[in-house]
């Protein structure tokens, strides 16, 4: 008999490509939304140092000059984090998106490795029960060869 072959084997490493890709967009996605998370964190950092330093400021002598200087630094601080969380949002619903997708191909690769399993299954049983069918042949053979079962001591 001959040698297993599924006939599908193509389309299932086709589907193993495709998860494989979906797998690298989701991972470069979720990496570029924790690189902008980080940033979100670190602008918050630098907007709470610079709040302590203008506080600092405000209770010595402090010139309108700098003190206007640090509220326009804040207010453009603000306008980042706006952006930022705004960035946050966009990746947070592309991430669901490829999770979905990775999702549908991790099923779809699976489902041809079901069909590949069973159809291996198949083909095992048609291999046993033809190497049984063989046995039985020879096992016929020798009986008739040697006349009816009766040996000679």
């Amino acid at each position: 008999m001959r040698a297993f072959h599924f006939g599908l084997e193509s389309v299932l490493s086709l589907r193993k490509m495709k998860e494989e890709e979906a797998l690298r967009r989701f991972i470069s996605v979720k990496n570029l939304h924790q690189k902008k998370r980080e940033a979100l964190d670190r602008i918050f950092e630098t907007r709470r140092l610079a709040q302590e330093e203008m506080g600092a400021k405000e209770e010595g002598s402090v010139d309108v000059k700098t003190l206007l200087q640090y509220q326009r630094y804040l207010a453009g601080l603000v306008v980042q984090i706006a952006a930022a969380r705004a960035e946050l949002v966009r990746l947070e619903k592309e991430l669901a998106a490829r999770r979905e997708i990775l999702t549908s191909a991790t099923k779809d690769r699976k489902v041809m490795e079901k069909a590949k399993e069973k159809r291996f299954a198949e083909w095992r049983e048609e291999f046993r029960r033809a190497e049984q069918k063989e046995t039985d042949e020879v096992g016929t053979q020798i009986y008739l060869r040697d006349g009816d079962g009766e040996r000679e001591p």
